[in-house]
């Protein structure tokens, strides 16, 4: 609400809450009646919740501008001035914007930027294997809100990696190198990025989970938009989605020179979830 240069209207979803959540919330509406809807349900995760405030978002409102807000951030001022400057409201192709963000410790002091030198991989084939784009950095248009509704939820592990590959795929996305979120990082955090011990530890812990976060992205990305996508890239995208109908297909992702991670480390994690069947 403190965000300058734009009318800022909040839509919330409490997700079963079960702590002083709610509370907040209606201290908060209450101050701003015209500004704050609150939405409830039954626990969804935050994937599951994020579908369901943009589709009612898609349903009954009409911004020209979307973006998504978790609960640990803090929003530097101009983050959404910064952001509409840099996509268009009204472009006929979904488009999405994504800066650095401040990483900090539990009680907001600063540690370092998220990202030094940041740059989109060199083919798009490797979107398909790794999200830059931290959800709570997220700004996104009209048109990206409409397709990202059309995906089955069910398959959608995490929000903020369909969106990039909407935009990726079908329209543009763009990075802002300035920190526009104080991004905190702990110990109860979904995802952390502070130490890097514990971030391999997660990913070791998330291969027995067997999420097929790439591969059901991939599998929606293709039956909800094969038709305007360059064919050679669909070529790409099917082998992802269908990659563990048998070892041939899994030998072909394995060893495939364009779907490939960015770096040493992820691909060497992206390999053996492939190998695992978990990708």
């Amino acid at each position: 609400l403190a965000q300058q240069e734009a009318d800022v209207r909040v839509l919330i979803r409490d997700d079963s809450s079960t702590d002083g959540t709610c509370r907040i919330i209606e201290s908060c509406r209450a101050a701003h009646p015209d500004r704050i809807t609150v939405m409830s349900g039954s626990h969804k995760g935050f994937s599951g919740s994020f579908f369901s405030l943009v589709r009612k978002a898609a349903a009954s409102d009409d911004s020209d501008y979307y973006a998504f807000c978790d609960q640990d951030d803090v929003w530097v001022p101009d983050r959404l001035q910064a952001a509409i400057s840099m996509i268009d409201s009204d472009s006929p192709v979904p488009e999405m914007y994504f800066s650095n963000a401040t990483l900090t410790d539990s009680k907001l002091k600063p540690v370092r930027p998220m990202y030094d030198n940041f740059s989109f991989p060199p083919l798009k084939s490797m979107r398909l294997t790794d999200n830059p784009a931290a959800g709570c950095t997220i700004v996104f248009n009209k048109k990206a809100r409409d397709c990202f509704v059309l995906a089955d939820e069910n398959k959608i592990i995490y929000h903020d990696f369909w969106m990039y590959l909407i935009c990726s795929y079908l329209g543009r996305v763009v990075y802002d190198d300035r920190c526009g979120v104080l991004y905190r990082q702990h110990d109860d955090n979904v995802m952390g990025r502070l130490d890097k011990k514990k971030v391999w530890i997660n990913r070791a812990k998330k291969m027995k989970h067997r999420l097929h976060l790439r591969e059901y992205s991939a599998s929606e990305l293709s039956r909800l938009f094969s038709d305007k996508i360059d064919p050679s890239e669909t070529e790409n995208i099917n082998i992802m989605a269908g990659y563990r109908q048998n070892l041939s297909t899994r030998m072909r992702l394995l060893f495939h020179r364009e779907i490939v991670a960015p770096s040493a480390d992820k691909n060497f994690w992206f390999k053996l979830q492939v190998i695992l069947g978990s990708a």
